[in-house]
């Protein structure tokens, strides 16, 4: 089977699949896919799914580095004449991990040096007390590998084919960004979900139950990498995140757009130079309807029009800046603002009165425990007399 029929698969599935593959000593995956879409990021939660331990330190990277700076310089015994060689501080010898079986990370394996690529054959080699080795270091004998990497396809002409010896001693996964996945999933987990750039693309892919609106934001949100390769930017799961970042409410762009002092022609300039113009012009023009909405806003808390009654842009626009006007609200006691009913012009008017979709991502954001939030829901749900009406829906 060549690559190109490789089936492909997403970061959550290598996660899930963690537990079967790196079940042994010595065992290692390798994980390969256009950049930007978490291969390396997810190493700590494969670890935590196949019960490794994990610590930043034993992240790899030899890219520019030749044989002597993996396996060591050579330092000579004066008296004896012999030679014995330093062991990398990033290398994770028995002296310093035991047998512990920790989870080791080597980034962007096929941009390395071949000779360097050939000296991590020795862990699949064990010496005669079950060591894998590298070099003439003896590494913990628990310890397990995740390698990544792109290929020239991805935009890394500099990648190399690894070789059938080495290949075939790795579990290999191809992955394809997955949009529903990192809506659903991985976003939510940072906190995005109140973010202009998140609230465009669930606009866009809905909350996965509409196949065409899936389709269509798979298309958009990480298209193929330009071929032949320019160098330009374009769409990626790591740009969207950095816009995510970028468009939250209290984010310095979106403060200085509301104060004046920005303006959305620069906005646009700082969106498309991480995911490219097509998909900053959506985002750019989803924050201006948001600044459109606010006299719309208004009106919904004093119930003087109906939420249900407003397009369907308008309405992801309209709950945006509902949801923001209640976490201002709630910031002091969010429990006892859901509590006492001061919130019921939003959650009555808006979460009770919306569709599924939209209602799906409300409840994301306001019930969000994650460290943007300090760990705690800006707007706790389960507390409020129809929370399973609210939450069952």
């Amino acid at each position: 089977m060549s690559n190109t029929e490789f089936i492909d698969t997403h970061v959550g599935e290598v996660i899930e699949l963690a537990p079967f593959i790196l079940d042994q000593p010595g065992a290692a995956q390798y994980v390969i896919g256009p950049p930007g879409c978490g291969k390396s990021e997810i190493a700590p939660k494969v670890a935590e799914a196949a019960g490794l331990l994990w610590d930043p330190k034993w992240i790899i990277n030899d890219v520019g580095k030749g044989p002597q700076e993996r396996q060591g310089y050579g330092i000579p015994e004066a008296k004896t004449r012999d030679m014995w060689f330093s062991a990398p501080e990033d290398l994770p010898t028995v002296d310093r991990v035991g047998d512990k079986p920790y989870l080791i990370c080597v980034e962007e394996l096929p941009n390395c040096d071949e000779s360097v690529i050939a000296l991590y054959h020795g862990i699949f080699n064990p010496d005669r007390d079950g060591h894998p080795t590298i070099g003439t270091h003896k590494l913990g004998k628990n310890i397990r590998f995740h390698f990544s990497g792109n290929s020239r396809k991805h935009g890394a002409p500099g990648a190399k084919v690894l070789s059938a010896p080495m290949i075939t001693r790795l579990c290999t996964f191809s992955i394809k960004p997955n949009a529903q996945h990192w809506m659903n999933v991985w976003a939510p987990e940072q906190g995005f979900t109140p973010s202009i750039h998140y609230t465009s693309l669930y606009f866009t892919g809905g909350d996965g139950t509409d196949s065409v609106a899936v389709a269509q934001l798979n298309k958009v949100f990480a298209p193929p990498v330009p071929q032949p390769w320019d160098g330009w930017t374009f769409a990626t799961p790591r740009g969207h995140a950095e816009v995510c970042r970028r468009t939250m409410p209290d984010s310095p762009l979106i403060k200085a757009i509301e104060e004046g002092t920005a303006t959305y022609d620069q906005m646009q300039l700082v969106v498309q130079g991480f995911i490219g113009p097509d998909m900053a012009a959506e985002t750019v023009s989803f924050a201006r309807a948001m600044a459109n909405v606010l006299g719309t806003v208004a009106q919904l808390k004093k119930n003087e029009i109906d939420f249900g009654t407003l397009p369907r842009r308008e309405q992801y626009a309209a709950a945006l800046g509902c949801y923001r006007v209640a976490c201002r609200e709630a910031r002091k006691d969010p429990d006892a603002a859901v509590v006492s009913g001061s919130l019921d012009w939003f959650i009555d008017g808006v979460i009770l009165n919306c569709s599924n979709e939209l209602r799906s991502w409300i409840i994301k954001m306001a019930t969000d425990e994650s460290p943007l939030n300090g760990n705690k829901a800006p707007i706790p749900l389960q507390f409020h007399p129809k929370s399973e009406q609210i939450m069952g829906l």
